[in-house]
């Protein structure tokens, strides 16, 4: 486990890669920062993740100085 303890924020976490990204960082077992515009989807994907309780979700819109 490459990843174990490790913090990783993921930026548009709920779409097609960042998805695939979170898995895979999860599954290195990472403490991931599933971040993207919709915190639901993030909840949703963070229980699909191994070590789910270890996860947090977080409201990130990339394109706005006052979110980042």
């Amino acid at each position: 486990m490459k990843f174990k303890g490790k913090k990783v924020l993921v930026t548009g976490a709920t779409g097609q890669l960042g998805s695939q990204f979170c898995t895979a960082f999860a599954n290195e077992g990472a403490i991931i920062y599933v971040s993207d515009l919709d915190l639901k989807k993030c909840s949703l994907l963070i229980d699909k993740l191994p070590n789910h309780d270890f996860h947090k979700p977080l409201y990130l819109d990339v394109e706005s100085p006052d979110s980042v």
